[in-house]
């Protein structure tokens, strides 16, 4: 009996798994080169259909979906827009690549497996959602403008009565957007009309007026120590009730928050609500901090009246060949608003009202008590040049141009560069058009007359023995700049005027005009040096003008040459760029 019982479950097993093998080829020979049989996309079926009934069909009913309007219901007014109108789009890629590739890919077995698998229990394959991120934002963007938003409270002061008061916070008005957002971007997908009753819902505010009692309270504490004054030496400056109120950051905070800042302001001790004493983490308050940024404001239009720039001294050779004084050095102030906004800050916040500024002592470049350690006992050399002739603003202009470089300090072995210390050339740094020669052409731009200023530096640095490192003629003769070939044209960034201090100590440039002469001395510490110039010289004139000059520079010590440096000069003819454009400037 036990034989007979083992025999039919034999044959019943291998029965079952010829019928399985069967209906695996089945339907191995009916899904061959075909989406496999129980297939689904947006619930339809698309098992049997090949790829490009699939991708057809697919496209159409995207398409279909597209056209179709989302219908939006807003306070009983019907709202129809293309989907995208709202930034929705599907990308079919991703789908048609799975209806290809899905149970027609690895070994049998698993391709088996596959079909079996979405013949009995359906394969649903999902489409890709794309949403314009701008399109759809603008669109809530519009729907914001018929919402009204929550306002938390709020702490004024009236500028009349200096008193601070509370504006109550208030109950908003805005649409249920996660309604909206959970329509449009689950319902795409499944390719079916989209309709959205979108309803108004109350939004709270952040902080309403309860927490924010103790904040007035202690508000009208601080503004009422007034006046708070800044004091520096025998000035004093006085502020109100709506200068401090200005000083004041009403922040939104935790109670953790609240407590920290509660306990900087040590000199007041404020009434605790029940909404203070509630330890709900959630509860947001509104409470008084010092605007750090508020201050510095205040501190830096304060700043002007109390900063006074150092004066350099002003040297000059006596009879005796001494360099001297004439005239004495003087240190500057500043107020170091950094320091001063750490001082106002610890003062307020204990409630008193008399506040010492810091002021910092700025040190002349120059001093006259220090000529000797600085090494400037020598007047090492002398530039001049004569702008004869020249118009108002060209006047102006080297006037403005000299004052940038008289005073400057450089240290040995440390390079000049002209353009590096010049700044910007504009109407906002003091500058009037006048003539330039630019790009071939001679136009009007801001600063024209400032290589006359370059061109007396130059003349002082090669008559002082210095290496010029860099040095760029003019493109014609200028007469300003007579004897030609001495002569040094500047243009940021480039070409520059440079030079290097190769002496034992600092180098000073003084600068001034007399007459219609600038002047440039070099003073420092005489190393035993000779300059001898040999030139300019004129190599080769024209007679459109054009010319060729030679410069040399002979650097001499014990009665030997250490250094020649020769600059040659090739300016074209000055008809080339006599055509004079108008000033664009005007």
């Amino acid at each position: 009996m036990f034989t007979s019982f083992l025999k039919k479950t034999f044959l019943l097993t291998g029965g079952l798994i010829a019928l399985i093998l069967l209906l695996s080829l089945w339907l191995n020979w009916l899904n061959q080169d075909k989406v496999i049989l129980g297939t689904i996309v947006a619930d339809s079926p698309y098992g049997g259909l090949n790829s490009d009934q699939a991708e057809q069909k697919l496209s159409q009913s995207i398409s279909d979906y597209l056209s179709s309007p989302v219908e939006i219901v807003i306070e009983q007014k019907k709202l129809s827009l293309q989907p995208s109108s709202l930034g929705l789009s599907l990308d079919p890629r991703p789908a048609l690549q799975v209806l290809k590739n899905n149970g027609h890919t690895g070994s049998w077995p698993e391709k088996t497996g596959l079909q079996l698998k979405s013949l009995f229990l359906k394969k649903e394959i999902e489409l890709t959602l794309v949403v314009d991120q701008k399109k759809l934002h603008a669109f809530l963007s519009d729907l914001a403008a018929k919402e009204s938003q929550p306002q938390d409270a709020q702490i004024k002061i009236n500028p009349k009565t200096k008193v601070a008061y509370l504006e109550p916070s208030r109950i908003g008005k805005v649409f249920d957007r996660e309604v909206l957002l959970r329509s449009i971007l689950t319902n795409p997908p499944r390719l079916l009309p989209t309709k959205v009753n979108l309803r108004l819902i109350d939004k709270n505010p952040i902080v309403d007026s309860r927490q924010a009692t103790t904040a007035l309270w202690l508000t009208n504490r601080i503004i009422s120590l007034v006046p708070v004054t800044f004091r520096f030496n025998q000035e004093t400056w006085s502020y109100d009730a709506n200068d401090i109120f200005g000083w004041l950051d009403f922040r939104i905070v935790n109670q953790e928050d609240y407590k920290k800042l509660q306990a900087l302001w040590t000199k007041f001790t404020s009434p605790m609500t029940e909404n203070e004493t509630n330890n709900d983490s959630k509860i947001k308050f509104i409470f008084p901090d010092l605007n750090e940024d508020a201050i510095t404001t205040t501190l830096a239009q304060l700043a002007p009246t109390i900063n006074r720039e150092p004066s350099n001294a002003r040297l000059q050779v006596n009879e005796n060949n001494e360099v001297v004084a004439t005239q004495v050095s003087q240190a500057g102030q500043k107020l170091n608003i950094d320091a001063s906004l750490k001082i106002v800050k610890k003062v307020l916040f204990e409630g008193a009202r008399n506040i010492n500024l810091t002021v910092v002592e700025v040190k002349p470049r120059i001093d006259s008590r220090s000529l000797a350690n600085l090494g400037l006992v020598s007047l090492l050399a002398t530039g001049v040049s004569d702008f004869s002739g020249s118009p108002v603003n060209r006047r102006y202009n080297i006037k403005t141009g000299a004052a940038k470089f008289d005073g400057i300090l450089l240290q040995a072995e440390k390079e000049f560069s002209f353009n590096g210390l010049l700044g910007s050339v504009d109407a906002a740094s003091g500058y009037l058009p006048e003539l330039v020669i630019k790009d071939n052409r001679t136009i009007p731009e801001y600063g024209g007359g400032l290589c006359q200023v370059s061109t007396t530096l130059f003349r002082a640095a090669v008559n002082a023995g210095l290496p010029i490192t860099e040095r760029t003629p003019h493109a014609y003769p200028v007469a300003y700049y007579n004897p030609q070939g001495f002569d040094s044209t500047i243009y940021p960034p480039h070409p520059d005027l440079r030079f290097k201090n190769d002496t034992p100590n600092n180098l000073l440039l003084q600068s001034y005009i007399k007459g219609n002469k600038i002047f440039f001395e070099i003073f420092g510490t005489a190393d035993g040096r000779e300059t001898r110039l040999k030139g300019p010289f004129v190599l080769e004139a024209n007679p459109d003008g054009s010319m060729k000059t030679i410069l040399t520079q002979e650097v001499w010590k014990n009665e030997k040459l250490v250094r020649m440096q020769t600059f040659f000069s090739n300016y074209k003819s000055p008809a080339l760029y006599h055509k004079i454009e108008k000033n664009p400037l005007e």
